[in-house]
């Protein structure tokens, strides 16, 4: 772990009317590192995402970046495209409202095209795809302009076997050089590719495990059900 913070939560509570989902939460993230929230659904973890990603508007000052504030990328549990323009098209708007420059632009289109397994369905309209393809069109509408930090809400939800594998391998290159965050509610995933694991339940994080050897891979299920069941010591 990097010994720099790149965002500081501190004391971070949300609520919608009368329903309270986030309460008093704090923690670092940190560059170069892949960062998993770990929860049921209702916990959360969406809404600290959403939060982070500024689509909420953030009581501040709860929310700090160490340094200016850097490129954002966020995927929603439901991506946003438009249905009737295709897949290229949509990449292309994704890049343009984050203002990337228009000399990079033709060049990082074909790329992320490739690293997300899409480049057969570059010209079909977004509509016309599968569930997991809706989500690979998902992950690259939020990584084709580069950011510093990625915000992926369940990013490998409705994907098969084939496609669980090489998002999978895509987020580890990411998190290389990027603040790489995610939400998750499966266990077995988090354990095998994501560095560190924030356990949230009731709008809390109730744990921070890192996920450095075989053995602490095998301990989350144990720690995550404890937690979520009402036992933790």
């Amino acid at each position: 772990m990097s010994a720099d913070k790149f965002l500081n939560i501190h004391n971070l509570s949300y609520a919608y009317g009368k329903q309270q989902v986030l309460d008093r939460l704090s923690v670092d993230l940190y560059p170069a590192q892949l960062t998993a929230l770990l929860g049921l659904n209702g916990q959360g973890k969406s809404t600290l995402l959403r939060l982070i990603a500024g689509v909420l508007p953030s009581p501040l000052p709860a929310v700090n970046f160490t340094s200016n504030k850097p490129s954002i990328g966020y995927m929603p549990e439901r991506p946003l495209s438009f249905p009737e323009l295709s897949v290229i098209d949509n990449l292309r708007f994704a890049a343009q409202i984050n203002r990337m420059n228009e000399a990079d632009m033709a060049a990082a289109l074909q790329q992320t095209l490739s690293d997300c397994h899409l480049q057969d369905k570059a010209n079909k309209p977004a509509g016309s795809l599968s569930k997991g393809y809706q989500q690979r069109l998902g992950l690259a509408m939020a990584i084709v302009h580069g950011p510093q930090l990625i915000l992926l809400d369940e990013p490998t939800d409705g994907m098969d076997p084939a496609q669980l594998q090489s998002t999978w391998q895509l987020i580890g290159r990411l998190a290389q050089n990027s603040c790489v965050v995610l939400s998750s509610h499966r266990i077995s995933e988090v354990a095998e590719h994501c560095q560190r694991v924030l356990v949230m339940h009731q709008g809390q994080i109730r744990d921070q495990l890192m996920m450095d050897d075989a053995a602490a891979r095998q301990s989350l299920a144990g720690r995550f059900h404890q937690i979520t069941a009402g036992d933790e010591v």
